[in-house]
C-alpha cells in the first residue's frame, strides 16, 4: 500500500502569506495611478489570470521545497540483510572465452569470461532478497560501478553498461579488493560481505 507524504511539511507554512495577500493585496490592483491622475484603468481580466498564474506557482513552488515522498508500506525500510560488494575483474584478460561451449549460460556461443561473470552476477543479485548489492570494478584502478542498495534492479541494470577493458586492461586486484572494502564505509549491517 502506497501513500504520499512531505519529507519536510513545516514548509507548507508558506502558503500562509498568500492566504493573507488575498485579502490585502486585492485593493491595491483596482487602479493604477500616475501623479494624481488616473493612468490607465486596470484590465480586470488580465489582472485576473496573472494573479491566478502567480498564485499558483508560489503554491507548486511551496509543494516542491516540502519534497512530496510515496512512502511504499510493502517494502519496510528496517531490512535486516547483509551488505554484498562483488568486486568484478574488468581488465583486458576478461576479454578472452575460457570455458565451455557447453555451458548453462552461453546457449552454445562462446562467451566471454566478463559476459559469463556479468550472466552469474545478475542471477546472485536477484536470488539476493534481503540483502543490499552494490559493485566495484577494478583493471588499472578500481572505482564503484554500483554503490550498496537495496534496489537490485537498478544494481542488475547498471550490469548491462560494464564492459571488459573499462577500467583499464592490467589487473590491480588489491585495488579492487580496497576499494570494495572501502565501500562499506557508511554501511550500518552487520554483516559485510
Amino acid at each position: 500500500m502506497n501513500y504520499y507524504s512531505f519529507e519536510y511539511p513545516y514548509l507548507i507554512l508558506l502558503l500562509i502569506p498568500i492566504i493573507w495577500c488575498l485579502y490585502r493585496c486585492r485593493e491595491y490592483l483596482k487602479q493604477r495611478y500616475f501623479v494624481h491622475l488616473q493612468f490607465l484603468p486596470v484590465k480586470r481580466s488580465f489582472m485576473k489570470i496573472e494573479w491566478i498564474v502567480k498564485i499558483l506557482i508560489f503554491i507548486l513552488l511551496c509543494i516542491a521545497l516540502a519534497s512530496p515522498i510515496i512512502i511504499d508500506k510493502s517494502n519496510p525500510l528496517n531490512r535486516f540483510g547483509k551488505d554484498i560488494v562483488l568486486v568484478i575483474d574488468a581488465s583486458g584478460s576478461m576479454n578472452a572465452s575460457g570455458f565451455d561451449v557447453e555451458d548453462e549460460f552461453s546457449q552454445g556461443e562462446r562467451l566471454s569470461r566478463f559476459s559469463l561473470t556479468k550472466i552469474v552476477a545478475k542471477k546472485f543479485i536477484l536470488s539476493r532478497e534481503s540483502d543490499n548489492v552494490g559493485i566495484v570494478l577494478y583493471g588499472d584502478f578500481a572505482f564503484i560501478a554500483s554503490p550498496i542498495t537495496y534496489e537490485k534492479e537498478i544494481v542488475v541494470d547498471m550490469l548491462s553498461y560494464l564492459s571488459e577493458g573499462m577500467a583499464g586492461q592490467n589487473t590491480a586486484i588489491g585495488e579492487g579488493i580496497s576499494m570494495g572494502v572501502r565501500a562499506f564505509k557508511h554501511s550500518q549491517a552487520k554483516n559485510k560481505v
